[in-house]
């Protein structure tokens, strides 16, 4: 009887399983592609691989967890609404271009990939996955936020991207030297200016945003047969690395012409009845113009119209940086006794500034550029410049070779496409296309609480969600801002939702009205967050 018994459960059991099996391979065919996949190999004839639904692979929500009913957790509600990935099998030996169902097209090189352990891989084939959210609203179902060690920033498109092998399973990632590009899709009229690519560290609050720095890090406009040049070092003040051997020589006549004009306080001049002769710093630039300020005080800034013999080392031309001295005497009109007599009656400010001629003396010594490159914006050595400009041209030559695969995809019409950003990244995992929001003019936000849950805020007019303490302080966030506060818990196995549009304001937010919805209903008022 009992060995009877334990037949019919196992009958049961694999057809319970089964049962899953094909409602697993339904999802998975409802992910945006065919049975058939076109996969564009640039340089080679387009091919198309077979793709069984045993190949692709999501996440297949338990039988026992699609009730209403049992949300124990707000984690039980971010499970049940997670996001299908756009799954692809490509040849890793081959240049490859995927499109992804929102529009993100991913260009990726032959050999781009390594085991984690640095074993070699066992056959061809690599699994690509890649989760986009754009929306607002798919944000918030995955708990995704922007922020980068607590600064707020704007998020143009957040990505996960993974790859394993096909035949192993093992994880892969993305060999030294070798990257992807990631086109995100934008329109003509979007401002995308200061856009930059951030790696995301996943932890148990979510997921962090670490900027990556420099000019690897840009992300740049590009339409199809258009590039945006990397104008990174176009603007950096070069100086050598060690002192010049030759002192820049004087060839403008005659000297008494090199006067120009600065403001300082009155009480300068009252304390100094003859001419002051003041210490300056400076560099001399690469058309032999001398730039200075005056020792001590760096916001007085001049130029005087002289001419230096330029210096170059190995075809770069070189600024110099030197130290030197100045005259200052004040202007014929300016009644020194008067503003005496008037300060010593307790009228007037001793300290508002006041126009003073500034005379060059000609002798000048050279220093290390260490002392002014606090001063001046993008100060570069010699060596510096020469490692950062090998770096750019090989991140060109990468992004040329890149976009020559885009614009041979079949996979979408790009050349008539709306235009892109272009990121290059050597990390897979979480990505995002951000930049950094600043705003003067910051609060910290209190919204009250009364019990754990799930607080963020949507700015209406910012593409951001930021992410309480637990005491409910949004912290550094711009006064005056609107936004949409999203509360989120789990009660008696029920999902309780609160959304509230407000004002930022230095004043705490009271009584969040938390309501009974579905998840369903909780989907879809999501959505109308997209809108804002």
């Amino acid at each position: 009887m009992i060995r009877f018994l334990n037949k019919i459960l196992f009958v049961c059991l694999v057809t319970t399983v089964l049962s899953r099996c094909n409602i697993g391979s339904s999802e998975q065919t409802n992910t945006g592609f065919n049975q058939k996949d076109t996969i564009k190999i640039a340089g080679n004839r387009d091919q198309t691989s077979s793709v069984d639904s045993t190949d692709i692979i999501t996440t297949v929500v338990d039988l026992a967890d699609t009730s209403e009913d049992n949300i124990q957790s707000i984690s039980d509600i971010y499970k049940r609404s997670k996001k299908k990935a756009s799954l692809f099998i490509i040849d890793n030996t081959r240049d490859t271009v995927i499109k992804c169902k929102e529009g993100t097209v991913i260009s990726i090189p032959a050999n781009a990939f390594e085991t984690q352990n640095n074993n070699a891989l066992t056959g061809e084939n690599i699994r690509i996955s890649v989760n986009e959210y754009y929306s607002v609203a798919d944000m918030l179902v995955a708990n995704l936020k922007t922020s980068s060690d607590g600064n707020m920033i704007e998020t143009g498109g957040m990505f996960l991207i993974t790859a394993t092998s096909k035949d192993t399973k093992d994880s892969l990632r993305l060999k030294k030297g070798q990257d992807i590009t990631i086109a995100i899709p934008t329109s003509p009229s979007k401002d995308t200016d200061a856009m930059q690519l951030f790696n995301g560290i996943h932890d148990s609050d979510g997921v962090d945003w670490q900027a990556q720095n420099g000019p690897a890090g840009f992300a740049l406009r590009w339409r199809a047969g258009k590039t945006s040049p990397d104008n990174s070092l176009n603007n950096s003040f070069i100086f050598p690395d060690l002192l010049p051997k030759k002192t820049p020589t004087l060839v403008t006549r005659p000297y008494d012409n090199f006067t120009t004009e600065i403001s300082m306080p009155i009480r300068e001049l009252i304390q100094n009845n003859s001419d002051i002769i003041r210490s300056a710093t400076g560099y001399i630039d690469t058309a032999g113009i001398l730039h200075g300020y005056l020792t001590g005080n760096k916001k007085n800034k001049f130029v005087f119209n002289t001419q230096y013999t330029s210096s170059v080392v190995e075809n770069i031309n070189l600024n110099v940086a030197v130290s030197f001295k100045v005259k200052l005497k004040k202007k014929a009109d300016v009644n020194i006794s008067y503003f005496d007599k008037l300060f010593k009656l307790g009228k007037g400010n001793p300290d508002s500034l006041i126009t003073v001629i500034v005379t060059f003396i000609p002798n000048i010594k050279k220093i290390n550029y260490e002392q002014i490159k606090n001063v001046y914006n993008n100060p570069i050595s010699v060596s510096s410049y020469k490692n950062k400009l090998i770096k750019i041209r090989k991140r060109q030559l990468a992004y040329d070779k890149h976009i020559k695969l885009l614009e041979a995809s079949p996979l979408s019409n790009i050349s008539t496409a709306q235009e892109y950003l272009l990121m290059s990244t050597q990390k897979l995992g979480w990505i995002n296309c951000d930049r950094f929001y600043n705003n003067t003019n910051k609060v910290d936000y209190l919204v009250r609480l009364e019990e754990k849950m799930s607080l963020l805020i949507v700015f209406n007019n910012i593409k951001s969600i930021i992410g309480c303490d637990g005491k409910g302080i949004f912290h550094n966030v711009p006064l005056g801002e609107k936004i949409t506060i999203v509360a989120l818990k789990a009660h008696e196995g029920k999902i309780m939702l609160a959304m509230h549009e407000t004002v930022i304001t230095e004043k705490p937010f009271e009584n969040l009205e938390f309501k009974q919805i579905s998840l369903k209903e909780y989907k879809l008022k999501l959505q109308k967050l997209n809108s804002i």
